[in-house]
């Protein structure tokens, strides 16, 4: 028969041409994959604290003393996963569906964590040195960049609850974006002071979406 059914013919709503469907209860595998990889990463972190066994006092305290870069590291980077995993869970959980983009960015970006362990472990060990603390900067700032990409993502192709403030994806876009600049200004620095990149670091911390709201003409 040629008469088919335009509503078993139709394509669904929340496809584009060549994106894919819009797969609404795939948010959940999403998150709980990510946060299986995620909290990998976290382990991994202190999987080379360690402190060998039958010391003498002064031993251990010379052994603990030598973990202090393995462990400042650590908290650094415990800090900097942790920030992405917040962000991460936050913008997920206000999106109502995956699409194949989606899912692209995401493993591109849970790549990216996985990597911060070994960087973390070259600082660690090398942190007076150029290089190791180029890479590890640059690929916290590939990190805080891919989640960029995935709020672009999500925005572009409506992926979010209806409803979302505003504010919510503002506050998220400067806190990535002031992670990118922080880490990216660090690199050049380090050339002339690993201390002084290191030092660079902090200002990830510093919230961007307030200051930027404050300066923005009152209309």
């Amino acid at each position: 028969m040629s008469g088919d059914d335009p509503a078993t013919t139709a394509e669904p709503e929340d496809d584009e041409p060549g994106d894919g469907a819009v797969e609404p209860a795939g948010v959940g595998r999403l998150l709980a994959f990510s946060d299986g990889v995620f909290s990998i990463a976290f382990t991994i972190l202190v999987l080379d604290i360690a402190v060998p066994d039958d010391l003498s006092p002064a031993g251990l305290r010379n052994a603990l003393a030598g973990q202090v870069p393995q462990l400042l590291s650590a908290l650094l980077s415990f800090a900097v996963i942790g920030r992405f995993w917040v962000s991460h869970h936050d913008m997920l959980r206000q999106v109502r569906g995956a699409d194949a983009g989606l899912l692209v960015v995401n493993t591109a970006l849970l790549a990216a964590v996985a990597l911060i362990p070994f960087t973390t472990s070259l600082l660690a060990e090398y942190g007076d040195l150029v290089e190791p603390t180029v890479y590890y900067a640059g690929m916290v700032a590939i990190t805080a960049a891919l989640q960029l990409v995935m709020l672009w993502w999500i925005t572009r192709r409506g992926l979010l609850l209806p409803g979302t403030p505003r504010s919510s994806l503002e506050a998220a876009a400067g806190g990535l974006g002031s992670s990118v600049m922080a880490f990216v200004v660090s690199i050049p620095v380090a050339f002339a002071s690993t201390t002084a990149a290191q030092l660079c670091w902090l200002l990830a911390f510093v919230p961007l979406a307030p200051l930027l709201r404050r300066l923005r003409p009152a209309r």
